[in-house]
């Protein structure tokens, strides 16, 4: 929750305990009159001579002490409620402290950083310049050719860090994988989940794991993003800089394509990315709520993990925040120069692997030379239907003759099929093997192997 919410929050438990309080003291106000009524009524029953009307008197005096009772209990009850809001008014007053002593500290880091950029701005100044005019000279070749995918799987580095406790990263990453897991790539997808991830889990990330994307889900601003520390207790974190964040994110052989920045008013950070050298960067333009965050996100890898482009899986995100009723406004995709979005898509299917038929001749002779065998093997990946055979001799003498051909058999993978070699028939001792079947278009493929029967 943010930081507005819980002042919003604030807002409503104060009012409430307010109402909760001034309710009470009209019925404590009204208890006092009715036990007021009472004790007259009893006073007035002591004084009379009349059985009667001392009689009277005390019902009367009854009921007086009953309603002011009933007064007594719930004003009693809405004390308590009252009570109850000053606990969670004096929580959210601590969390609102603490957060405000957040902003603070980045105000006074943001300062520091300003300072030194103002000291720094001949430099920065000539480096735009040169910046500019490599941009100019890309601009005049064709786009980067980042639209094809390797034949490989995409790494997706996911980084979550809530130091206060006050984000659900868990739910998000969950969401994030249910989506893909039923995508139609789902099988060309690889996570590297690391929550509560501290910048060290950032460089082992990029390092080890050679994401093709890096998702960051926490807490940031224009400049600034909050990781944590390696800590157990809750706590304020590690601010780290854009520029930081960039170089650790480039420094390897094969950075990210696309960074994603899934944290309130990012879009800068975003803009630093892509300046730097991303070619893609996904942030936000102001402060998301947790429920929108997630299902951009959601939307985001699914349709990527169904093989569409980036600026659709970013137009998809958008479009399911606006069907909750959700801010769509806000996330926001920075493109490179020399980049088209609608071009870059990150996963595609493996191409099947063609089924083939390999068939292979093997004499195999008997002891007594009356049982040799000759084996038609199937050493590929598709069924050989309706297989003939027919031996040639080579050379000097004559073929032999097979039994068991008059009817074409077929042959799975990975299977034979053997002939009775006629023991009464041939001299040749080397043989011409012609083996046919029908292919899967109806036309008839032949294969021939040169082998020696002896």
């Amino acid at each position: 929750m943010s930081i507005r919410q819980d002042r919003r929050s604030l807002e409503t438990k104060q009012k409430a305990q307010v109402d909760s309080a001034r309710q009470a003291a009209a019925l404590r106000q009204k208890e006092a009159r009715k036990r007021a009524d009472a004790t007259k009524a009893d006073a007035a029953a002591t004084r009379t001579r009349s059985t009667s009307q001392a009689q009277s008197k005390h019902r009367e005096a009854a009921r007086a002490r009953e309603a002011a009772n009933k007064y007594g209990k719930d004003a009693a009850a809405l004390e308590t409620k009252a009570a109850g809001y000053g606990a969670a008014i004096a929580t959210l007053q601590a969390k609102i402290a603490k957060a405000e002593a957040v902003e603070s500290h980045r105000a006074t880091r943001q300062q520091l950083l300003d300072r030194r950029a103002a000291t720094a701005q001949h430099r920065q100044l000539a480096d735009r310049i040169t910046s500019t005019q490599e941009r100019v000279a890309m601009s005049e070749r064709a786009l980067r050719a980042l639209g094809t995918p390797k034949p490989e799987k995409l790494r997706i580095l996911m980084l979550g860090a809530s130091p206060q406790g006050d984000l659900r990263i868990t739910r998000e990453h969950t969401r994030i994988r249910r989506a893909v897991e039923v995508a139609v790539h789902r099988d060309q997808v690889e996570f590297d989940v690391r929550l509560s991830a501290t910048t060290q889990d950032l460089q082992e990330g990029i390092a080890k794991f050679r994401p093709h994307v890096v998702h960051f889900s926490g807490h940031g601003d224009e400049r600034l993003i909050g990781f944590e520390a390696d800590l157990d207790e809750h706590h304020v974190g590690v601010v780290v800089t854009a520029s930081a964040f960039a170089s650790a994110c480039a420094a390897t052989d094969t950075p990210p394509t696309l960074i994603v920045f899934n944290a309130c008013k990012s879009s800068g950070t975003a803009d630093a990315l892509v300046a730097r050298f991303a070619p893609l960067a996904i942030g936000m333009t102001d402060s998301i709520e947790d429920t929108d965050a997630l299902t951009y996100a959601t939307a985001l890898y699914s349709t990527i993990a169904n093989g569409h482009s980036v600026n659709a899986a970013h137009l998809a995100g958008k479009a399911a925040i606006e069907l909750a009723g959700g801010e769509h406004d806000l996330p926001y995709l920075a493109t490179a120069p020399d980049v088209d979005a609608t071009t870059v898509i990150l996963v595609t299917p493996v191409p099947p692997v063609a089924e083939e038929v390999d068939l292979r001749a093997e004499f195999r002779p008997s002891a007594d030379g009356r049982t040799d065998r000759l084996h038609i093997v199937n050493d590929g990946t598709a069924t050989a239907p309706g297989v003939t055979v027919e031996v040639q001799a080579i050379g000097s003498g004559e073929a032999p003759s097979l039994w068991d051909t008059e009817v074409p058999l077929d042959i799975r993978p990975k299977a034979e099929q053997s002939y009775h070699v006629n023991a009464h028939g041939g001299t040749a001792h080397r043989w011409r093997v012609r083996m046919s079947w029908t292919d899967a278009t109806g036309t008839r493929q032949t294969q021939t192997q040169d082998i020696t029967a002896i």
